[in-house]
């Protein structure tokens, strides 16, 4: 189940478009959600941008990508407002926040010098959580090959999980209709791939760490244009 989104009393969205999108494309039934009292600003802070680090996934799955053509930071450069981002607790650093949702927003803010800026505090129980609302947030933006697959990767990690311990609460695997839905499958559902793809692109990134620099960009170019085409440059069929 992707966690979680925060509504009124009366069941309108405050927050989680992005997270409710994505339990639509898994056709979940049912969403966690937080209901709000009167407002947001409970959890709601001003807080300075330079006390906020980016998520590790960020850089990982994303890179160091230029942000000046993003109509994000074309908005914030015209109008100067930001919507509020999703921090929590930097554990790692005492002081800061990591951020969850608003990458470009904070990078805008660095760049256009806006020093502050208001956040939404949520508090993770376990770094899957956490995980989960990362990656759920981004399910709409457009990637390239290889930043899907690398989100692939680590939804596959994600729903092993939740499958292992659906599977220890009641013995059972994931199902629909009828049928075992396998993790490729699941996964696929999230990056708009077919299941094999998706199996296919992972193992593509995977073996891109092992490879010297020059081999490994050339597979990239490749890879930029299809992840089949990629797969069999690194996996050729074998000749009888």
């Amino acid at each position: 189940v992707i966690p979680d989104v925060i509504i009124t009393p009366i069941n309108e969205l405050v927050e989680g478009i992005n997270q409710l999108e994505a339990a639509k494309k898994l056709k979940q039934e049912w969403i966690l959600a937080r209901v709000t009292k009167d407002d947001v600003t409970n959890n709601l802070v001003e807080v300075d941008v330079s006390k906020l680090t980016p998520h590790p996934l960020q850089k990982e799955i994303y890179g160091d990508e230029d942000i000046h053509e993003s109509k994000v930071f074309k908005a914030i450069k015209e109008t100067r407002r930001v919507e509020p981002l999703t921090i929590t607790p930097d554990h790692d650093n005492p002081g800061f926040y990591r951020i969850v949702i608003g990458h470009t927003r904070w990078r805008s803010c660095l760049e256009l010098d806006i020093r502050r800026v208001s956040a939404y505090v949520e508090f993770f129980i376990c770094d899957l959580d956490e995980e989960e609302v990362f990656l759920s947030s981004n399910i709409q933006r457009e990637k390239t090959n290889e930043q899907k697959a690398k989100m692939s990767a680590h939804w596959w990690q994600i729903i092993e999980k939740r499958n292992a311990e659906r599977k220890s609460l009641n013995n059972q695997q994931h199902t629909r209709d009828g049928k075992n839905f396998t993790t490729r499958e699941q996964v696929g559902e999230l990056v708009g791939w077919s299941g094999y793809t998706t199996q296919h692109a992972i193992k593509v990134v995977e073996k891109l760490k092992e490879l010297p620099e020059a081999r490994a960009d050339e597979v990239r170019k490749v890879l930029a244009k299809s992840v089949d085409a990629a797969y069999k440059e690194l996996y050729p069929p074998k000749v009888e």
